[in-house]
């Protein structure tokens, strides 16, 4: 499945927890994707805080040793666009 970012710019909410909740210098997290990014969906999930898209990084972003190699979505800020 696909899915197309289409509201605002958006963060990983794994690395927002992690760096809210447990702050420490050796996170990297990953930037902010714009909007009009297209990224694969591994699964989709939900917690106490929402449902969520977890992505693949993109191509150019693999390798680049973020701590979390994968973005939460939350499902507001996307469409399908593919299954």
């Amino acid at each position: 499945m696909k899915i197309h970012l289409w509201k605002s710019s958006c963060c990983c909410a794994a690395d927002e927890h992690e760096t809210g909740c447990y702050p420490r210098s050796s996170f990297k997290p990953k930037p902010e994707l714009p909007v009009g990014t297209i990224l694969t969906v591994k699964e989709k999930w939900q917690n106490f805080y929402g449902v969520y898209y977890r992505c693949y990084l993109p191509d150019e972003m693999k390798d680049k040793g973020y701590s979390i190699p994968y973005y939460d979505i939350p499902v507001g800020k996307a469409k399908v666009i593919e299954l």
